[in-house]
């Protein structure tokens, strides 16, 4: 698993948080995918941080759901390892 050296700057910077939920409702492919694998490598790392994040977040939760019910099978199958973490 790759490690990422400021994933402490990326869990405290609010900008940062704020353009991963951003792009977390996006639908095109090419941005959606690379958002939820960054995310699935911020929840290897950091997982209690990363997911008190989501849980503070006003529709964290509810955006994690809806990618469950994403007509792409590679979003689905990343979200729920995800969430599995």
């Amino acid at each position: 698993m790759f490690k990422i050296c400021n994933i402490g700057h990326i869990c405290r910077c609010p900008l940062c948080n704020f353009f991963l939920a951003l792009l977390l409702q996006e639908y095109d492919f090419h941005i959606l995918w690379p958002t939820v694998r960054l995310l699935t490598l911020l929840l290897a790392n950091k997982t209690r941080e990363i997911q008190e994040i989501i849980l503070a977040s006003p529709m964290g939760v509810s955006k994690l759901m809806d990618l469950l019910v994403d007509s792409r099978e590679v979003i689905r199958n990343d979200v729920s390892f995800s969430i599995m973490m």
